[in-house]
């Protein structure tokens, strides 16, 4: 079955002013949900993971997991393989 894309869930994200140090490991401070948050995930690198990520946590915040949840499993997060 096909599922439509409800258009007022779109989520955009941005990466302004990032360090190379910021992508390896990923350990980045930025602005998610409307608060400062900080994002460690330590089995990770490089800038297209960090997109990955912030995208992933947008997802996992409109389907109703808690910010504080989704960024605590990106701690032990070993990647996917391949």
């Amino acid at each position: 079955a096909l599922q439509s894309f409800l258009y007022n869930n779109l989520v955009y994200v941005s990466l302004h002013d990032i360090a190379v140090e910021c992508v390896a490991p990923i350990i980045c401070t930025g602005i998610i949900d409307g608060e400062v948050s900080t994002i460690y995930a330590p089995f990770m690198m490089g800038i297209f993971n960090l997109y990955n990520i912030l995208y992933a946590l947008q997802a996992a915040l409109l389907l109703g997991i808690k910010k504080q949840d989704a960024l605590q499993a990106l701690g032990t997060f070993l990647g996917v393989r391949g």
